[in-house]
């Protein structure tokens, strides 16, 4: 339930901006399918840009509709993992289905400033544009 009430400010806090994700399409969405598709949605209408490096195996479940305002590349297929990282300009969310608190999010500038920097040269060197 707080992951989902987290998720739920994220749709206001970012409202007409953007952020970047690093992660599994199954290991997240499975978590609660019904919800994580609809917040996709959401987050869509609420014209939230989102840009997403994930796992190889996430090719074949991924949505492609536009109006989801998604850049998808993908990652090659030894790169392999069941977490999602949700990197916002503030903030970095860990979702995974391993951890016993299932979430945990990070609020200190510098580990922000690292994984937007990794998500930026992973994004240019390594996904495959789909």
């Amino acid at each position: 339930e707080e992951l989902k009430k987290f998720y739920a400010g994220i749709l206001h806090e970012y409202k007409n901006k953007k952020y970047h994700i690093i992660g599994s399409l199954r290991g997240w969405e499975d978590l609660d399918p019904q919800f994580f598709i609809q917040y996709r949605k959401d987050r869509g209408r609420a014209n939230i840009k989102t840009k997403l490096l994930l796992t190889h195996d996430s090719r074949k479940d991924n949505p492609t509709d536009p109006a989801l305002r998604r850049d998808v590349r993908y990652l090659p297929v030894k790169y392999q993992f069941k977490s999602t990282i949700d990197i916002y300009k503030d903030k970095i969310l860990i979702v995974s289905p391993e951890l016993s608190s299932l979430a945990v999010v990070i609020q200190i500038p510098a580990m922000t400033d690292i994984f937007g920097s990794v998500f930026h040269i992973l994004w240019e060197n390594i996904g495959l544009k789909t």
